[in-house]
């Protein structure tokens, strides 16, 4: 869908969001078939069964709050109020309670939520 020559709602391509679906599509299909028995009567045997953990990033403030602004002048004092946010939110002392959570953990795949490189020069 388009909307004066933008995508509507997504800045990825056609091949990205293809490429996100049949990867949540295989991985559903491999999470299912630990449950399916087979055509002889057995069942299938995932010995150990696959570990799943998902993750949310969240980097602590709204990142779009900037945007919002009106005026230059309003979008530097949203955009440090923003920088400010994150950096209090401490992600590097986050980041290492869930890099021990995995660490105890040990699963096979790791699905990660709003993931975000933010890069300030």
């Amino acid at each position: 869908m388009r909307a004066n020559g933008h995508r509507f709602l997504s800045t990825e391509t056609p091949w990205t969001f293809r490429k996100r679906i049949i990867i949540l599509v295989l991985g559903t299909l491999l999470l299912c078939l630990q449950h399916v028995p087979s055509v002889a009567g057995g069942s299938l045997d995932f010995s150990p069964p696959v570990k799943v953990m998902t993750q949310n990033l969240y980097v602590g403030a709204d990142i779009f709050y900037p945007a919002g602004a009106s005026t230059y002048d309003e979008f530097v004092q949203r955009f440090s109020y923003t920088v400010g946010v994150i950096l209090h939110t401490n992600f590097r002392e986050r980041a290492q309670a869930i890099a021990e959570e995995v660490a105890l953990h040990r699963p096979h795949l790791i699905g990660l939520q709003e993931v975000y490189f933010i890069k300030v020069d």
